[in-house]
């Protein structure tokens, strides 16, 4: 075991060795080529950085691309699910749906939930609305023009009327049951 003054001097040769290496540089070649280092190794730490970054990249954009392959749109929202409703046809105050099965004195369709394209034709003066639905309010032509409204709907039963007095008591109504 070493005595104390052997542990003092390698104590104070460690601490003068310390010294040296924190000391100011005064030799301005030493200087420089201290410089020359910080700066080498500035840029290889900025040329690994943007190394990492071109990686994250290529592989966000490959992430995307393997869920949209046509590269289009990101975020894509389905089509949405054509509905035609007649009202009105030839002098009878009811509600059809052409091309799709309906039951019931009152008609019932089923329909699927989500984004809905209503194509609605009238014959006559009709006012049809969805219960619920405050988006539904097609500006319907007493022509049978074609008038497309846009609307959500969720799973649930929903009344579709017009609200013109005497309409919906003659007829003019259909359950929609949405799933």
């Amino acid at each position: 075991m070493p005595d104390v003054d052997e542990l003092d001097h390698i104590w104070r040769e460690g601490l003068s060795a310390a010294a040296a290496a924190m000391a100011p540089v005064t030799d301005p070649v030493a200087r420089v080529a201290a410089r020359v280092r910080r700066r080498r190794r500035a840029r290889a730490t900025l040329t690994s950085i943007g190394a990492a970054a071109l990686v994250v990249v290529v592989i966000f954009t490959g992430f995307v691309f393997a869920r949209n392959p046509h590269g289009t749109h990101v975020a894509t929202t389905p089509p949405a699910e054509p509905v035609d409703v007649v009202v009105g046809w030839h002098g009878h105050l009811r509600i059809r749906f052409p091309g799709r099965e309906v039951s019931g004195s009152a008609p019932r369709v089923h329909l699927p939930q989500g984004q809905l394209r209503f194509t609605v034709r009238s014959y006559g003066t009709h006012r049809l609305v969805i219960d619920g639905v405050p988006g539904f309010n097609p500006r319907v032509v007493t022509d049978g023009t074609p008038v497309v409204v846009m609307v959500q709907l969720a799973p649930g039963t929903y009344l579709m009327h017009c609200t013109i007095p005497g309409h919906t008591e003659s007829g003019e109504e259909a359950i929609l049951i949405v799933r």
